[in-house]
């Protein structure tokens, strides 16, 4: 009778270890997954930085030609495509601030940089690829046409001033409602005009100073 207790009470401690085992392995891939979200959601909000304002949609067609001496068939591979792109404009908040000041009732916020170029995403379709017995593509050709793609993309975006007119509208008016909100709290907006960094260039003796200082 004791070596039936005896041995109930091992298979209790084994079923036990067992369950302690799976779930410490469980519990640990858990927590393995976990730690690699909180590290994703870190660096999107690291990022989050920036307004965007405006969006456009371009589209291109872009050919792209190689040949090795002569334009003859063995030695030449083109490719010719379709770009489609979506072009975010707004303005980059990093030096932004805003400043309470309760005894005026004032709220004094700066103004941003000018709205500029915060993202291009681009999708290259493939209408029409040749290549010579010679002459095929490589990864390196792939990657040289998607970024030359993406910069004519760029260079549109840049030239249409549509775009950067409708974000500093679109930033316009959101101050205007910020402002309208305060106003309705008894509360005043300043909005101080953004002035440019400028660098400061130091000369040989100055930097020979400040080298000295230290």
């Amino acid at each position: 009778m004791i070596k039936w207790y005896l041995g109930g009470f091992l298979i209790l401690i084994a079923f036990a270890g067992g369950i302690y085992v799976t779930h410490s392995f469980y519990v640990g891939k858990n927590d393995r997954i976990s730690t690699e979200s909180a590290i994703v959601i870190a660096e999107k909000l690291s990022e989050v930085l920036q307004l965007v304002t405006m969006k456009g949609e371009f589209s291109e067609i872009y050919s792209y030609e190689d040949y090795r001496s002569w334009n003859w068939f063995p030695l030449r591979k083109k490719a010719l495509m379709r770009v489609d792109a979506k072009v975010a404009v707004g303005f980059d908040l990093e030096d932004f601030c805003a400043y309470v000041d309760e005894g005026r009732r004032v709220v004094v916020v700066n103004q941003p940089a000018p709205p500029k170029i915060l993202s291009i995403d681009h999708r290259l379709s493939y209408y029409d690829i040749q290549q010579g017995a010679f002459n095929v593509f490589t990864p390196a050709d792939y990657n040289r046409i998607q970024s030359r793609a993406k910069d004519n993309i760029l260079s549109a975006a840049s030239s249409n001033p549509l775009l950067f007119q409708g974000a500093n509208t679109q930033w316009d008016d959101l101050i205007k409602s910020f402002e309208q909100m305060l106003n309705a709290m008894g509360w005043e907006l300043e909005v101080h005009a953004w002035e440019p960094q400028e660098e400061k260039i130091i000369g040989p003796g100055e930097l020979m100073a400040n080298w000295l200082g230290h």
